[in-house]
């Protein structure tokens, strides 16, 4: 998926256009939808639009798993000796319609049409990488990250503007400013970061504020069972809650996993402040509930609160540090947070003091991480990947946010042909115009080399192989930690023309001629695979030996590509059906008879082919363009490489064994015919299905 693809279908959805929901995080491996009025998430109303899907661009549909339908920032505190919070959201709040409960969408936008989602991106060049391109038409200098996300947001409206839905609350008095960072860096791709900016407008001083984030777990896959389908949808009450102290993180997974299709980790995690001023009196707490009320053996008192007083009294009943977690599965919902947070300490109530007009910050990251093992007990083991993820987001606010950079990824261009891909890709991870090659810590080209992926060659599942490996021919006088340098230089892989100096190969790509420097040659593959066969050239960096930072890959950019025969004019070559005999099912077919597929090979570049049965029944007749097919008429073609764009040889073309009349074939003995529409030679062949 990518991210324009992704945004389709948005105009079922309808609700004023200043409440801004379209917006997600789309730099790294996390979709997480973002509005302008204080509440993460979608709340599954669309199956197309993430509410907090990782990994977003994972090929593998087991990978695409969601973790939260809504969560929301909660701010409370003590105003004339009363205690007022506010909540973006809370159980029972999932539409714009007010019941009975007491708190919930207390925050608005403002009634200018212009008050919703900015997006800024650090990356200032177009590249062929689609995502990358839309995010470099964010370019600004000011930009924290690869996208930042900035809403404006108050507690001051008692109605939602522009409607006349009224907000029954009595609101804190805060003006609120978002800003959400993620990357696309591999080992920071997995967390987004929320920085929050708060002013006391209220004219009044708010006593020992407290903040946090609100969530309505649910770790599940679209792809497993679609909730968006009649009868659809997965379990919301098989989901287990945990606390870790030393990361100040509320986890959560689904328990067993739904068959492999949600194994992954949700983590909610608090990074650090700028207003402790009371170093004695601050802590993180955390608290968990079932969902709207519902009631656990040996946890009664963990119910929902009603009412401020009792809100508030959650937000800081439970440090972490004294927190037993509850190990029933349930459908829990995550509370964590932070204080007091204040300007000033009044030594003589020892209260902390938001005064008028000044600012809170704080920050928390969503984080998410596959399961390590496939153990189906809840270990430490099982949680390695999200710990390492939760990590980085804590040194990305350490760092203020400047993460050390690898070098940007070229752009590729695959061209597949008989048995065999070629690789082509740039040098603009080298190259010194290019502003994007800089490391935006050191602000020097560390450049080293290019390693070439693909997907998995050998055995079952998901995972990728590495094909090759090359980097420059350098020395360092210390290496860099977990560095190995082969020294092989770029020459194996750079063109060259006839006379063996090197060259270039332009393209035509997006409309737009690029020109690239390298190519590599992967042969011996088994034409017609989908799926399988993407590739993607990462640059790497040398890491920073000083600073104990280790060599860092960029992102990488996959193209798809299926080899197969090229074009065959005037039908020089016996046009042929693979696989022949058919036996259902072939080893990359699915389960279903729309599942299914052959391919009819070595077409010319136009042709027409029609299928018959012995007796002279026309049972399909399919058009086949080299220029434009796509395989998009083919279910199994979109199921595994859909959105991918994957480039064809053109000399061939899928059929899924349905007839034109929708009907799935049966086995047999079966005529075809190929007319080259350019020359109006003909071809006529028979291939057999056995079932």
């Amino acid at each position: 998926l990518i991210a324009q693809s992704i945004r389709q279908g948005y105009d079922s959805l309808t609700k004023p256009g200043i409440r801004d929901y379209t917006h997600y995080t789309f730099a790294g491996q996390i979709g997480m939808t973002v509005t302008n009025y204080g509440i993460l998430g979608e709340g599954y109303q669309s199956c197309v639009q993430p509410s907090c899907r990782y990994k977003l661009y994972s090929e593998y549909k087991q990978e695409q798993i969601e973790h939260f339908s809504y969560a929301g920032l909660w701010v409370g505190g003590k105003k004339n000796n009363k205690t007022i919070v506010s909540t973006a959201i809370i159980d029972g709040f999932v539409s714009d319609e007010y019941g009975s409960r007491p708190a919930g969408r207390e925050f608005t936008s403002s009634a200018d049409s212009a008050d919703v989602i900015k997006i800024k991106s650090t990356f200032n060049k177009a590249v062929s990488d689609p995502v990358i391109r839309e995010l470099a038409s964010y370019y600004d200098s000011t930009a924290v990250s690869h996208q930042d996300m900035i809403a404006e947001f108050t507690d001051t409206s008692q109605i939602i503007p522009g409607t006349d839905v009224q907000i029954p609350h009595e609101p804190l008095g805060v003006k609120v400013h978002l800003e959400t960072y993620c990357w696309n860096y591999p080992y920071a791709n997995s967390f987004v970061i929320l920085n929050y900016t708060i002013e006391n407008i209220s004219g009044e001083e708010i006593i020992n504020p407290y903040v946090g984030i609100w969530a309505d777990n649910s770790v599940g896959n679209m792809n497993f069972t679609s909730i968006c389908e009649p009868g659809g949808g997965w379990s919301w009450y098989d989901n287990r809650n945990d606390y870790v102290d030393s990361l100040d993180m509320a986890i959560q997974s689904d328990i067993d996993g739904d068959q492999g299709w949600a194994q992954s980790y949700f983590g909610l995690k608090y990074l650090g402040s700028k207003n402790i001023v009371s170093e004695e009196d601050f802590d993180v707490y955390y608290d968990q509930w079932p969902w709207n009320g519902g009631q656990l053996s040996g946890v009664d008192h963990h119910l929902t609160p009603i009412g401020d007083n009792e809100i508030y009294e959650r937000m800081h009943q439970y440090p972490g540090s004294e927190y037993t977690t509850i190990e029933e599965a349930a459908s829990w919902m995550s509370l964590i947070t932070a204080g007091p947070l204040g300007n000033r300490v009044d030594p003589q109530f020892r209260e902390v003091i938001w005064e008028p007009g000044e600012k809170i910050n704080f920050a928390f990251a969503v984080v998410c991480g596959l399961w390590a093992t496939e153990d189906l007990n809840d270990t430490e083991e099982r949680r390695a990947i999200l710990y390492e993820n939760a990590n980085w987001a804590q040194r990305a606010y350490d760092l203020g946010y400047e993460l050390p950079g690898p070098p940007p990824p070229p752009n590729i261009y695959v061209v597949p042909e008989d048995q065999k891909i070629t690789i082509y890709w740039d040098n603009s991870p080298e190259d010194s115009t290019n502003a994007d090659a800089y490391d935006p810590v050191s602000q020097i080209i560390d450049f080293e080399g290019y390693r070439i992926y693909c997907g998995r060659k050998t055995g079952v599942g998901l995972g990728r192989t590495l094909l090759a490996q090359y980097d420059i021919i350098d020395e360092f006088e210390v290496a860099p930690m977990g560095f190995v340098n082969y020294n092989t230089g770029l020459d194996p892989v750079r063109i060259y023309d006839e006379n063996g100096n090197p060259t270039t190969k332009e393209f035509v790509v997006g409309g737009d001629t690029m020109t690239f420097h390298y190519k590599y040659v992967d042969y011996n593959l088994k034409n017609g695979w989908p799926g399988r066969n993407w590739y993607s050239v990462v640059a790497f960096d040398y890491g920073n030996a000083e600073k104990d930072i280790p060599s860092a890959e960029s992102a990488a950019i996959k193209a798809y590509a299926i080899p197969g025969t090229v074009g065959n004019p005037g039908l020089k070559r016996e046009i042929g059906v693979y696989p022949n005999p058919y036996r259902a099912t072939a080893d990359w077919d699915g389960f279903g008879e729309r599942d299914r597929m052959i391919w009819f090979t070595n077409l010319p570049p136009k042709a027409e082919i029609r299928i018959y049965t012995l007796s002279g029944e026309i049972l399909d007749i399919i058009k086949h363009d080299a220029d434009t097919y796509d395989g998009s008429d083919i279910r199994l073609l979109n199921d595994l490489v859909f959105g991918q764009n994957p480039k064809f040889s053109g000399g061939e073309h899928a059929w899924d064994l349905i007839t034109r009349y929708n009907q799935a074939v049966a086995a047999g003995l079966y005529l075809f015919t190929v007319e080259d529409l350019e020359t109006k030679d003909i071809s006529i062949g028979k291939f057999a299905i056995i079932k």
